[in-house]
């Protein structure tokens, strides 16, 4: 094996996989050596990766402790590993773990009474490794271990963690059902264009009215507030915080103390302006942001006047917030006021890498200059994200107390956008120039690209895990539920290397054992349901994997079919999942049995042959006839004299019969897209397309108030509501 091949796996880079087709693909020498040169390996022989192979295992032992070791709750005892040069072996040991709670253990001893398990020669210095003896009484939660080996101090994290997460047999609710809305597509006669946190709290209101568990999302994660054309919700500029473009700005409470915003709201120009924006067919985010942007520096300044300079309980609300958040709130907020300032000053440039050298370094002198010069507005966009979370915050309190078993069900994305605030923040734990995405499969045959960075497996264990930590953490915040967006990739990641398309990329892999368990404490910890979306190319063993760890995996109609394309019973889909009809990057059922995803990717050139297209076009009409079959089988349609044809109308009946059917397996979750609620054709995204198609644009045709008003909508949430 090259050394080149050696450093790669150690590394964690694949050297092949299965695709969609059961067909294995190998990883070219090409590939391997661009994702190490993103890596920050400078390759050019096989001598240099030799070089840096060595180098890495020699740094693993000379740490002695590892930065993190995950320890079983279920263990009967505890131990870890640890590592010294031989010649460590006549000092004296002492180490000291404090717990998350306080509790403190130490203890003294010598190498005579541990077990050596391991020893190595890495280039001329060898090293033994020993177990060493905690106690396994330890509380969930991350603790800090101190050791002491004669001079010399290393300290690591441990992190306790339960096997298995939060299910919904422990909410007492286990067949439940909800709406999953994109936020930004709900119409009122009061907001601005676009939905907002008002709107989600009507929502709300109306979904519990009809006995709905949850409210599923798009991610609320936030984007780039000074360039508000940048608004796919799945590339966000962090993963920990929320889009304060959706603030309700007329329920901010500082309006109340400030007559002229209020008289600027109520004027003619102002409601004028409103009024076209929601006119308007698609959703003009830049110009949503415009009308919003000025009210909330107004009310900054009122905030600042009335509360921070006074001290006010409510200024100590925002300041704990802010303290709370910490260093990646800080971080955010000084990226915001940056991006701000060199996008004004030349409105080409776009994110960090293309700002002079020296404000590219989070770390550096100017830029805690800059953040010194600019305090005020810094705070200010502290104080957006507070108000976005206050008022998140408050829908999740109504569904509550509405009685939702589950109340928000919140979506994380897989990653963030190379050139936000997170990668910006943390380079040392990102694969700059490198992207994540998926090979080919049966939503996108060319592969996608999803213009996202790749955070290094190897640098996130170097920090505990803590930016994974942070993620769940602010997501669970006010989430009943939470769904982890493209969940394989806890277990691998498609990577694709700087210049290739997404067809040449490799699977890196990732410690998902150790994730798993991370995600079963901080969903312990937030009392949420954890939904895996797992679509696409699985790996061999993760379903058996997640489902033990109690992980909702998520069951879409159109791929629960067997080989021969029947479809399985709803019996026999499994009680520890979510189900649904389709997804924001599939057709609604009516668009799926019209053909209109298929026609889109046929006029958007994503056929990467003229035979695949007319493969997937025969297919469908073979998908639509074993459907009828299993309705009919189920008891739930009579399929007679229905086309399944070249572009076939659905009826109401028929879409009906298929969400019932749906509604009847054993799922724990089934949720209702509010475009197939309402009947529509037209679908939210489609995977590898921007500008082409209007993505994350459309509006819902009709108001929040008639959601469940339609003839249609009524029906079908009655058929719901009686297999759940």
């Amino acid at each position: 094996m090259s050394a080149i091949l050696q450093l790669a796996e150690f590394l964690g880079i694949q050297s092949s996989y299965h695709d969609i087709w059961g067909k294995e693909v190998f990883a070219t020498d090409q590939t391997r050596s661009a994702l190490l040169n993103a890596m920050g390996f400078d390759i050019k022989s096989d001598k240099d990766a030799s070089d840096a192979l060595i180098q890495l295992q020699l740094q693993q032992w000379q740490q002695a402790l590892e930065p993190v070791y995950i320890i079983a709750a279920e263990a009967q005892s505890g131990q870890i590993e640890f590592s010294v040069p031989s010649d460590f072996t006549d000092q004296k040991i002492h180490w000291l773990l404090s717990e998350e709670t306080g509790n403190l253990h130490q203890k003294q001893l010598t190498f005579t009474q541990l077990n050596e398990t391991a020893s190595e020669n890495i280039a001329g210095q060898n090293f033994k490794k020993y177990l060493l003896d905690i106690p396994n009484n330890l509380t969930l939660g991350y603790h800090m271990l101190d050791l002491r080996i004669g001079e010399q101090r290393y300290t690591s994290t441990l992190i306790v963690a339960p096997r298995t997460c939060y299910g919904p047999e422990q909410s007492s609710h286990n067949k439940m059902w909800g709406v999953a809305a994109q936020l930004y597509s709900l119409k009122s006669e009061r907001n601005f264009g676009m939905g907002d946190f008002s709107d989600l709290a009507k929502l709300t209101q109306l979904a519990s009215e009809q006995g709905a568990s949850s409210i599923g999302l798009n991610p609320l994660h936030p984007l780039f507030p000074a360039n508000p054309a940048h608004i796919s919700p799945y590339s966000p500029t962090s993963r920990s915080f929320l889009n304060t473009l959706y603030i309700d700005v007329t329920a901010v409470a500082e309006i109340n103390d400030n007559a002229e915003i209020r008289a600027q709201i109520e004027s003619a120009d102002f409601k004028q302006k409103v009024a076209e924006l929601q006119q308007k067919e698609l959703i003009d985010y830049v110009g949503v942001a415009n009308l919003k942007r000025p009210i909330l520096e107004k009310l900054y300044q009122t905030f600042v006047e009335q509360h921070l300079s006074q001290a006010s309980a409510r200024a100590r609300l925002f300041n704990d917030f802010c303290e709370e958040m910490a260093e990646a709130l800080h971080n955010l907020c000084i990226y915001d006021a940056l991006y701000e300032h060199f996008h004004t000053l030349d409105n080409t440039v776009y994110g960090w890498k293309q700002w002079p050298s020296a404000y590219q370094n989070p770390n550096s002198a100017e830029v805690h200059a800059f953040a010194e010069n600019h305090k005020e507005r810094v705070t200010f966009f502290k104080y957006c994200q507070w108000l976005a979370d206050q008022q998140l915050g408050g829908v999740a309190k109504l569904a509550k107390q509405k009685g939702m078993p589950l109340g928000l069900y919140l979506d994380l994305a897989v990653g963030c956008d190379g050139s936000g605030a997170e990668v910006w923040a943390e380079q040392d734990i990102f694969v700059s120039g490198a992207g994540v995405g998926c090979p080919p499969d049966l939503l996108n045959q060319l592969g996608q690209d999803w213009g996202l960075t790749p955070i290094n497996p190897f640098a996130l264990r170097q920090k505990a895990f803590k930016p994974f930590v942070e993620a769940l953490r602010n997501n669970m915040r006010h989430a009943g539920a939470l769904r982890i967006d493209h969940v394989f990739g806890l277990m691998r990641q498609y990577w694709i290397a700087p210049g290739q398309d997404a067809r040449s990329g490799a699977y890196v892999k990732f410690p998902l054992d150790d994730l798993l368990r991370i995600i079963a404490l901080e969903s312990r910890r937030s009392n949420c349901v954890v939904i895996g979306e797992d679509l696409g190319t699985t790996p061999a063993g993760f379903g058996d994997i997640a489902s033990q760890a109690k992980m909702l995996s998520y069951k879409v109609l159109y791929f629960e079919n067997h080989a021969d394309a029947s479809y399985i019973k709803a019996a026999d889909y499994p009680e520890h999942c979510m189900v649904t009809v389709s997804t924001h990057d599939l057709p609604t059922i009516k668009g799926w049995w019209q053909g209109n995803d298929l026609k889109w990717r046929t006029e958007l050139d994503l056929y990467p042959s003229e035979e695949m297209r007319i493969k997937e076009k025969d297919g469908r009409v073979i998908e639509r006839r074993e459907l009828l079959k299993r309705l009919e089988a189920e008891g739930l349609y009579c399929a007679k004299d229905v086309d399944v044809t070249d572009s076939p109308i659905m009826t109401d009946e028929l879409a009906i019969a298929i969400q019932s059917f749906l509604a009847s397996t054993p799922g724990a979750l089934f949720m209702i897209p509010l475009e197939d609620l309402l009947g529509l054709t037209e679908q939210v995204n489609i995977p590898g397309t921007t500008w082409q198609h209007p993505n994350w644009l459309r509006k819902l045709p009709i108001e929040l108030d008639a959601l469940f008003n339609q003839g249609y909508s009524e029906k079908l949430v009655a058929a719901v509501k009686h297999y759940r």
